[in-house]
């Protein structure tokens, strides 16, 4: 299946260059955009606050390689979706560990499916083409799934936002397993949940879909450390009727905290979570554009589904 242009102008570069070079271009670009007077003030308050939360200090040399460490993580992102054929998909165990791997086939033994859920953590693209190779069923959200549809060459399922949750229960009812986003929330409902001192809208997607399914949630992360992939697994999270939703969105929170203090530089959403009203706001646009969107090319072709 054919890519979007964006892809195909990305794999032209990198064909062109060279993928080292493409990916050493790519790093320097997103390292000047990290820099821009846009982002910077808004990445500083992040490490600050999440240093902060862990009782350590910040140093502007440790902010600079905070800022190159999550360049490099974005292009090793871009040259990975840049390069990807079927050939270099069939090679994943040479640049990732699947550590989740036992703990996501134990969860299955329960036959409810397995809900994975991370944030923007590392080079998501990998482990998504490394489980589906390795023969996991697998279907991910995005906001849009429409320039992801090359995906399903490479055996796992995209479905678009406001379009996924029927698609979801059925996948988890078939024992398979799906891929939830819990740093950004597209239908805030107002409430707010401490995240590493202060209040964010909580992860409510994963939660609210395991509640519905039965389905135990893993918390997974992609960490890239010296070169090495590894998608590493929290401990699961379990709905029960004895369990309530803010208890596990708290927890996937704890999760998140663990792990994003860990590797700071691996968060690689360029949004300031904390802003709730702008969050909100921008949200609500975005999906609002692209709902839009979708029933303009509805008119034109009556049987289109995002």
């Amino acid at each position: 299946m054919d890519r979007p242009s964006l892809f195909r102008l990305q794999a032209a570069a990198a064909r062109f260059l060279g993928p080292r070079r493409f990916e050493t271009l790519a790093s320097r670009f997103a390292l000047l955009e990290l820099r821009s007077p846009w982002r910077r003030p808004m990445l500083e308050r992040r490490l600050r606050r999440i240093l902060s939360h862990r009782g350590e200090a910040f140093a502007y040399g440790a902010f600079d390689a905070f800022l190159r460490g999550m360049a490099d993580l974005y292009a090793d992102q871009l040259v990975t979706l840049a390069t990807l054929t079927p050939q270099e998909a069939s090679r994943w165990r040479e640049r990732i560990e699947l550590s989740a791997w036992p703990a996501i086939q134990r969860l299955r033994e329960g036959g409810k499916g397995v809900i994975l859920a991370s944030p923007h953590f590392g080079n998501l693209v990998l482990p998504l083409v490394a489980l589906a190779k390795a023969g996991l069923p697998l279907t991910a959200m995005f906001i849009d799934a429409a320039p992801f549809r090359w995906a399903r060459d490479y055996g796992f399922n995209v479905v678009s936002l406001g379009y996924g949750a029927a698609e979801f229960l059925a996948a988890l009812a078939r024992n398979e397993a799906v891929v939830v986003l819990t740093d950004l929330d597209f239908f805030p409902d107002r409430r707010a949940a401490e995240f590493f001192g202060a209040p964010v809208r909580p992860p409510h997607a994963p939660v609210r879909l395991a509640l519905a399914s039965g389905a135990p949630i893993l918390p997974v992360y992609a960490v890239c450390q010296g070169g090495q992939h590894r998608l590493e697994a929290d401990d699961p999270l379990w709905p029960s009727a004895q369990t309530s939703q803010e208890t596990m969105e708290w927890d996937l929170l704890r999760s998140m905290e663990t792990f994003i203090g860990r590797h700071p530089e691996h968060w690689l959403l360029f949004e300031d979570v904390w802003d709730l009203e702008r969050r909100d706001g921008d949200n609500r646009r975005q999906f609002a554009k692209l709902e839009a969107y979708r029933r303009f090319r509805k008119t034109l072709e009556p049987g289109f589904r995002p």
